[in-house]
């Protein structure tokens, strides 16, 4: 993902295994959606967040640069957001 995008219940949620590298390599910091579920209170309430990822162009090096998590249940987070 781009820097700036909106994190929430629309998002085009894929399975884990339907990243590849290609798809961050050499592109320096891109981003990864994740969403956390929480089922405490007997409800389903999702956190939303973002891993921000770098990989070099030959794909030998991979670097997190920087994740955040938005701990208000249901709430949004654009990638890049760290307040």
């Amino acid at each position: 993902l781009a820097h700036n995008t909106d994190i929430d219940s629309e998002g085009s949620w894929i399975p884990v295994n339907n990243i590849c590298l290609d798809d961050f390599a050499g592109k320096g910091i891109k981003y990864a959606g994740y969403r956390i579920a929480d089922y405490s209170s007997g409800e389903v309430v999702y956190y939303y967040g973002w891993i921000g990822i770098e990989v070099d162009f030959n794909k030998q090096n991979i670097s997190i640069a920087e994740r955040a998590t938005n701990f208000t249940a249901n709430r949004p987070i654009l990638t890049g957001q760290t307040e």
